[in-house]
């Protein structure tokens, strides 16, 4: 359904952070926010689930996208979870794969973590 450009945008949101912040001392704990934010933001107990939706978004007439026809077979926050799980890997992963390559490949960081 059209609840798919909420993961999309999570997504995105999450690719663009780690794009830019990969190799960074900044990159994991922005990573985990994000992921906070994101298990925040699509649970229905807490208040801000309201404004991911489209009548929120866009308007009242768009009311309509969120339910019925529009909303596909289940709502878009019930698979957030793996697809964060997915998120979370492919972000730390490249951080990490950033962070071997400055600092002379693997075998550079297998060293310096078993020194550690």
């Amino acid at each position: 359904g059209l609840g798919a450009v909420f993961p999309l945008f999570f997504a995105l949101l999450f690719y663009s952070c780690s794009t830019m912040l990969r190799g960074t001392s900044l990159h994991t704990p922005i990573v985990w926010l994000l992921a906070g934010f994101t298990i925040v933001a699509k649970e229905p107990n807490f208040a801000i689930k309201r404004y991911f939706s489209f009548g929120s978004i866009l308007g009242g007439n768009y009311a309509h996208l969120d339910h019925g026809v529009y909303a596909g077979e289940y709502s878009w926050h019930l698979s957030m979870n793996l697809v964060l799980l997915r998120l979370i890997s492919y972000s730390i992963d490249s951080h990490w794969a950033a962070a071997t390559d400055r600092g002379g490949g693997v075998a550079a960081a297998a060293k310096a973590a078993a020194s550690a």
